[in-house]
């Protein structure tokens, strides 16, 4: 593979990662601040690690132990890269948790702390973030999905995280709409590679060995990079991302059945394989209500 492009740098841009103690957390935060990055390190165990490990190699980082499930978290973060480091350009919301339950034993309280670190945690940092970027007119958010949200997984079951990952695809898509033309952009990854997180369901020490070399969370780290540098010229993607390969996802919609026709049931039974029909399919732009609609 050729690379002619030039080196994208990141000096003088400072950036936040969630959950970035370890796993791909910690690779992003690594990757950023050794292309420049000054890095608020942000994780409720091993952000000191990482921050020591950023700054032995040279880098620039600080520490910030913060729960961002809890709404004041997001406040304190964003205000801790002000105070540090004198600005923030760069979101990246990595943190996530995960419970493995059968959907008809998954307690409440599981559902609650997955949607809370995921989803919540993601909209209120970047709301956070959002205030200061707007006053520069520049910021790069980006967003962790994944497989599982945008495609759904049954085994192991996890449906409170498909739904927190599922939703973050519709908060890409809505928060990019928002941004056109401010200098913001907002783009989503859907990462796959073995993290701690996965390591906790599988007991196999050699199986975990295995599937590390196989997806390391080191893969998927540059494009994260590339998604939060100011020439990325996208808003509003998803990416998927795995040992090398780089894909974009998206939603789409078959050329189904015409408009305005008024159909029976029985007319969707009998069309049924024309609205399955994957061939010319289109992809559609966020939806924008009509002025005066809303």
């Amino acid at each position: 593979m050729t690379r002619s492009n030039p080196q994208l740098r990141f000096d003088g841009r400072v950036a936040i990662v969630t959950g970035a103690g370890r796993g791909l957390g910690r690779a992003h935060a690594l990757l950023l601040a050794s292309r420049g990055a000054a890095v608020v390190v942000n994780d409720l165990r091993s952000a000191d690690d990482v921050v020591e490990e950023i700054v032995d190699a040279g880098g620039t980082a600080v520490a910030g132990e913060h729960d961002v499930s809890d709404i004041s978290a997001a406040d304190a973060l964003v205000d801790l890269a002000s105070e540090e480091f004198g600005r923030l350009d760069i979101v990246v919301n990595n943190a996530g948790v995960l419970h493995v339950a059968p959907f008809a034993e998954l307690a409440k309280e599981q559902f609650d702390h997955t949607i809370g670190v995921h989803l919540f945690g993601t909209w209120a940092l970047t709301q956070a973030a959002w205030r200061r970027f707007r006053q520069q007119d520049y910021g790069r958010v980006v967003i962790t999905s994944s497989a599982a949200g945008l495609y759904g997984i049954g085994n192991p079951p996890m449906a409170s995280y498909a739904a927190a990952k599922g939703g973050l695809y519709g908060l890409t898509r809505a928060l990019a709409a928002e941004s056109e033309g401010t200098g913001i952009t907002v783009n989503a990854l859907a990462p796959v590679a073995f993290t701690p997180l996965e390591a906790e369901h599988v007991p196999d020490p050699e199986q975990r060995r295995q599937l590390l070399a196989e997806r390391p969370p080191e893969a998927v780290s540059p494009v994260v990079a590339f998604l939060a540098h100011e020439s990325c010229p996208v808003n509003g993607q998803v990416f998927a991302a795995r040992a090398g390969q780089v894909q974009r996802v998206f939603m789409a919609e078959t050329v189904g059945t015409p408009q305005g026709s008024c159909l029976t049931p029985e007319d969707v039974a009998g069309l049924f394989d024309v609205v399955q029909d994957q061939r010319g399919y289109t992809v559609p732009e966020p939806y924008v209500a009509p002025e005066g609609t809303v």
